[in-house]
């Protein structure tokens, strides 16, 4: 006897509050508030999103500079070590290019590739000693 009272007293309770207005009066107040926490989510990704955005371009933009300063000095020097070409490459060019760089630092830095890699004099002095 006991198990049947406990358990018609707790489907009652339950039928009581499921059934109560008070109880999804609550839930829907939770559902809402939940609601404004998601909103504040976005909002708080979209700020980060923007922010990102924001210091991509700002990172493009010093590396194009870097870029040209760089190409532009080798291309009035006359020559660049081919190791500084490289390192040109890998860390900034190849990461220019992927972000979507405009054809100024690719067309120097194809011109940078095509300049002797040793100092003019030093090209001489080799062509001297043969």
């Amino acid at each position: 006897m006991s198990w049947e009272f406990a358990i018609t007293g707790t489907v009652t309770l339950l039928v009581g509050i499921f059934g109560s207005t008070g109880f999804w009066s609550w839930k829907s107040a939770k559902r809402e508030k939940d609601s404004d926490v998601y909103k504040k989510i976005d909002e708080i990704e979209n700020k980060v999103d923007k922010y990102i955005e924001n210091m991509k371009r700002a990172v493009m933009g010093q590396t194009y500079v870097n870029i040209v300063r760089t190409c532009e000095y080798w291309i009035q020097r006359g020559w660049a070590e081919q190791d500084d070409i490289r390192d040109l490459e890998h860390y900034m060019y190849d990461l220019y290019r992927e972000w979507g760089g405009n054809g100024t630092a690719e067309r120097l830095f194809n011109e940078v590739c095509n300049l002797p890699h040793k100092p003019p004099k030093q090209e001489e002095e080799r062509s001297d000693n043969k």
